[in-house]
């Protein structure tokens, strides 16, 4: 799967997180959840220091939060994995799910060595950190 999140895609959204979620409706998402998730991980990213050219390839991972504390059971969500392409987020994959009462929600913004290394030079010149890099591991020390 792989649709463009925007709202002329709004009924092919709903309607492939409903073939995976069924009759559920309290914890799932709805094309307005991904919307409001694409604009918040635009906003991090953004905040990371991300230039709109270097953010294809994000991905982000996101759960609803449970139901309340005083809920007996755990009940059924929805996890919707979105990647940023050149022309915007794409909603790639739907996982039906079990949230525990009082659960956090899940918001997992995974981004690449590429991501970081075109991260630095805004971290250099807005904060002074200096990145040094160690071997091909892409593991990075702060000096």
């Amino acid at each position: 799967m792989k649709i463009k999140i925007n709202e002329n895609n709004r009924q092919k959204i709903e309607a492939s997180i409903g073939r995976v979620m069924g009759k559920a409706k309290r914890f799932v998402h709805t094309s307005s959840d991904l919307k409001e998730l694409v604009e918040e991980a635009e906003a991090d990213l953004a905040k990371f220091g991300l230039a709109k050219s270097n953010r294809p390839g994000a991905c982000l991972t996101a759960r609803m939060r449970g139901p309340a504390k005083s809920y007996k059971y755990n009940a059924v969500a929805s996890i919707v994995v979105i990647k940023r392409g050149p022309s915007g987020w794409f909603l790639v994959n739907v996982v039906r799910d079990d949230v525990s009462p009082a659960q956090g929600r899940l918001y997992d913004l995974v981004l690449e060595e590429e991501h970081v290394r075109a991260a630095v030079p805004t971290w250099k010149s807005c904060y002074g950190i200096q990145i040094n890099w160690q071997g091909h591991e892409g593991q990075a020390g702060t000096v």
